[in-house]
């Protein structure tokens, strides 16, 4: 029952509640100016053709209900216009095209406003509106927004008298006295709905709705659902269960995610200690080997140098009495000599000296002379001469050898020209064959015949295309001569040259084969056909060129087998002068006849390398290893025949060298025989061996003498070794005493530390003894300490870096799946293995029991509660229903 049927209050519908009597539209779009629109209060109906500002209206009212309206939505054509209105557009008005441009409806500085006055029937209005300005050349960007309460309508004399300075809360109080200005829409907002009563938001978008007319176009049933109806409690309760459950989920997730990490760091802790310890370890091991061994070996080396002084004292001792004994020996030895001596020149021993001195000489002159004569002797023999060794066979081989100089000149310079062209025999043979061998080792890569440049354009033009090679053949590898009719080979090499190295192209790959070839630069003459256009019909004689020749079963085969047979319809004929018989035909030596006047010969020798005509190169690479192995014989004759040459230039070079020495000594004869010297040497020695014989007892001093001698050489050899060792040891012993003073203040100034005494006390035992190799040992085991601490080092850096391994592996895991969600970042390099740390023990500690604990929590309060509710509201419901 309304407040009218219970309420004497007058004759308005509905008194006391508000409803719209009055819109006023200022410069809003096409509205130019100030208008004023009345609405009864039971209802206007607002009709009119497209065009006449129906939606200009209601966006205008939209302005008033929203911060941001969505505009055009009553427009029947709002879904597909290219000018979507918006609230600059609507200020500026309508649009002009003119000869200067496009100019708009209100140019400059401007401002708009729309107002709703809603009456109550009892006597009370309340007037919302939006106002809105520009300032002169402002873009879309400046527009400036105003809302308004007023308790009647819009003064718009009072905004026009308000200048051209923009809107603002405070000079819209100054202009519109006991209005209330807002500069935001929600303030606005949140103060309308309270002054005219409307206390939920559904209320605009059903409005809105209503006002587009495009509300039910989903059914009558969905239009109530979601703009008339209130959402039942129950489907708000089940959202709220569902939303509880879906964040109980997400609890949950968080917790399987903190599982998760603990379980992937769970390895960090002890892999991280042993690391450290690894470290550790590594770092003693290179300080004992740096710092600590060799303070060690210097604090040893003190102690046993401390001992050598009474060993190098007792090693003086017993060199200084075996010197004294041997000087004893050496005196006696002395004396005896002396005696003997005596004795020798009292039985004529002097007489014997001074034949002695004259043998020497004699032996001296002799061996020079000697000398002399082998030195001939070899020059003539150099020379090429025989000597009769005379003076008349001296002249005559000298005059020999002045006759032969100049014959032998020419000899020798022809045998320079024999051993250069032998030379360049040999190293052309060598180069013809490793071309070959090259050019074999070519053909094997490439297995076809056609030469390298075109085989490299195919493969260039493959890539280029992606086409495969085996889909462009060169027509040399798709034909070859049949067994029976080998002979032909030469002739239909050179009648197919040119076509044998044509690319056979298909009638598709025409065009990307073109383009790729335009491409190509260095790669010669390339010449290619399309295989789709069909050669002319022809049919083959039975002497015909195509008859000698095998084709492969395939469509550019059979092409080709065309091509051969129409455009190369030659006569086969033994000789030349069988051609004339023939309209177009070629010979067995190459001969061509095109046509009854034209002939063609090409008289250049088609080698195997030369080949293009085959299914495969095996033939060819046979023929081109034959032709390598004769060439490599030749180079081996060759190499032969210039070894030969050139020692036979290196003789004549030599007899060359020694004829003129030999034509130009001039020493007499007797300058160069040495055997007068050698009768003497003879005669002298004769001589002495009579004086020995003569007398025996001289014999036997003399030999007393000589033993003596002997002996006194070894006496005096024997002292100065014993000598220089007594000064070296005294040297020995100054330099020990430096060393050990030295060595103590080393080690008292750094002494090695204890923890590296007793680590290496066991490598350093072996070198402890009272002998003189025990700093020789010292050095040694210092060595052998010195290895064993690098192989540990070697050890420890290997489990170093496997255990560096398995953190920097797990480090990258972990970040790999679970570093997005922890927005943190710490690296994946060792060194960031101490956050990781941190990392887990705060998982363990605190994040995964906080996450259990919320999840118990939550799991056992709120969404118990939460589905309580929904099935205590779901039993109010279903008793409701019954």
């Amino acid at each position: 029952m309304s407040i009218a049927l219970t309420l004497p209050l007058g004759d308005a519908i509905n008194p006391g509640q508000h409803r719209l009597s009055t819109i006023q539209v200022i410069n809003w779009g096409t509205f130019h100016g100030r208008h004023s629109m009345y609405v009864d209060r039971a209802g206007t109906l607002l009709t009119g053709h497209p065009g006449v500002g129906k939606s200009t209206l209601f966006d205008g009212i939209q302005h008033i209900f929203a911060a941001a309206p969505r505009l055009n939505e009553s427009a029947h054509d709002a879904s597909n216009r290219k000018d979507r209105r918006t609230t600059y557009s609507y200020m500026r008005g309508r649009k002009f095209k003119t000869a200067a441009g496009t100019k708009y409806q209100r140019p400059g500085a401007t401002w708009s406003a729309i107002a709703l006055v809603y009456d109550d029937g009892l006597g009370r209005q309340t007037c919302i509106a939006a106002l809105f300005d520009l300032p002169v050349n402002g873009p879309e960007g400046s527009v400036g927004k105003h809302y308004v309460i007023h308790d009647g309508p819009l003064d718009t004399e009072a905004l026009e008298a308000h200048g051209s300075r923009r809107f603002s809360p405070s000079s819209l109080h100054k202009a519109l006295p006991g209005c209330e200005a807002f500069d935001t829409h929600k303030t606005f907002a949140e103060r309308f709905r309270r002054r005219l009563g409307i206390d939920n938001d559904k209320a605009f978008s059903l409005l809105r709705t209503l006002q587009n007319g495009k509300g039910l176009d989903k059914g009558v049933n969905q239009f109530f659902r979601y703009e008339v109806l209130e959402i039942p409690s129950t489907l708000k309760a089940a959202a709220g269960a569902v939303e509880d459950f879906s964040h109980l989920r997400g609890i949950y997730r968080q917790l399987e995610d903190a599982r998760g990490q603990r379980d992937a760091l769970a390895k960090v802790p002890e892999q991280y200690r042993r690391y450290r310890e690894l470290r550790e370890l590594l770092g003693r091991n290179s300080e004992l080997a740096r710092e600590q061994l060799p303070l060690i070996r210097q604090q040893r080396s003190a102690v046993l140098l401390r001992r050598e002084p009474q060993r190098l004292q007792a090693v003086r001792a017993a060199a200084a009495e075996a010197l004294r004994a041997e000087a004893a020996a050496k005196d006696e030895l002395a004396a005896r000599v002396r005696s003997l001596e005596d004795q020798h020149d009292s039985h004529g021993g002097r007489a014997i000296d001074a034949l002695e001195r004259d043998i020497r000489a004699a032996r001296l002159e002799l061996d020079e002379r000697e000398r002399v004569a082998q030195r001939l002797r070899k020059d003539l023999d150099d020379a090429g001469l025989e000597l009769e060794w005379s003076a008349d066979g001296l002249a005559r081989a000298r005059r020999g050898a002045a006759a032969a100089v100049d014959r032998l000149a020419e000899e020798a310079a022809a045998a320079r020209s024999l051993e250069y062209e032998a030379v360049a025999a040999s190293m052309n043979a060598r180069k013809q064959e490793a071309r070959l061998r090259a050019e074999i080792e070519s053909y094997a890569r490439r297995g076809s015949n056609i030469d390298g440049a075109s085989a490299a354009a195919r493969r260039e033009i493959s890539a280029a295309t992606g086409i495969d090679p085996e889909e462009m053949p060169f027509a040399g590898e798709l034909a070859d001569i049949a067994p029976g009719p080998l002979p032909w080979r030469p002739a239909a090499e050179k009648a197919l040259r040119t076509l044998a190295t044509t690319l056979l192209v298909r009638g598709e790959h025409i065009r990307a084969v073109t383009a790729a070839i335009d491409a190509l630069d260095g790669h010669g003459k390339l010449r290619w056909i399309n295989i789709a256009s069909a050669p002319r019909p022809a049919e083959a004689g039975p002497a015909g060129l195509v008859t000698k020749l095998e084709f492969k079963n395939s469509e550019a085969g059979r092409w080709l087998k065309a091509k051969i047979t129409a455009d190369y319809a030659f006569a086969c004929v033994d000789s030349d002068g069988q051609l004339h018989g023939q309209d177009r035909a070629i010979s067995l030596a190459g001969t061509i006849k095109l046509n009854a006047v034209t002939f063609e010969r090409d008289t250049r020798r088609v080698s195997p390398g030369d080949y293009l005509l085959g299914f495969s190169n095996t033939e060819k690479i046979a023929q081109l290893q034959q032709e390598a192995d004769r060439i490599r014989a030749e180079h081996v004759q060759a190499s032969e025949l210039a070894d030969e040459r050139s020692k036979a230039k290196d003789v004549l070079a030599g007899r060359l060298d020694a004829l003129p020495r030999v034509a130009a000594d001039t020493r007499p004869f007797d300058e160069l025989d040495p055997a007068v010297q050698r009768a003497a040497v003879e005669q002298l020695q004769e001589r002495l061996q009579q004086l020995m014989e003569n007398s025996a007892t001289l014999a036997q001093i003399r030999a007393g003498l000589e033993a003596a001698k002997a002996a006194l050489e070894e006496a005096v050899g024997r002292l100065a070794v014993l000598r220089k060792e007594l000064e070296a040891a005294d040297r020995q012993a100054a330099r020990l005493a430096a060393e050990l003073a030295e060595t103590e203040q080393r080690a008292a100034a750094n002494p090695p530390a204890g923890w590296a005494v007793e680590a290496l006390d066991g490598f350093l035992d072996a070198a402890d003894g009272d002998d003189g190799g025990a700093l020789e040992r010292l050095e040694a085991a210092s060595h052998a300490a010195q290895l064993k601490l690098g192989e540990a080092a070697a050890e420890l850096k290997d489990q170093l870096h496997r255990t560096e391994t398995a953190l920097t592996d797990t480090f990258k895991f972990f970040a790999r799946d679970w570093g997005p969600q922890l927005n943190a970042s710490f690296g994946t390099g060792v060194e960031s293995a101490p956050h990781y740390e941190a990392l887990y023990l705060s998982i363990v500690d605190e994040g995964l029991p906080q996450r259990e604990d919320e999840f118990r929590e939550y799991f056992n309060n709120r969404s118990y509660e939460r589905y309580s509710d929904l099935l205590h509201l779901l039993e109010e419901e279903r008793r409701a229903i019954e």
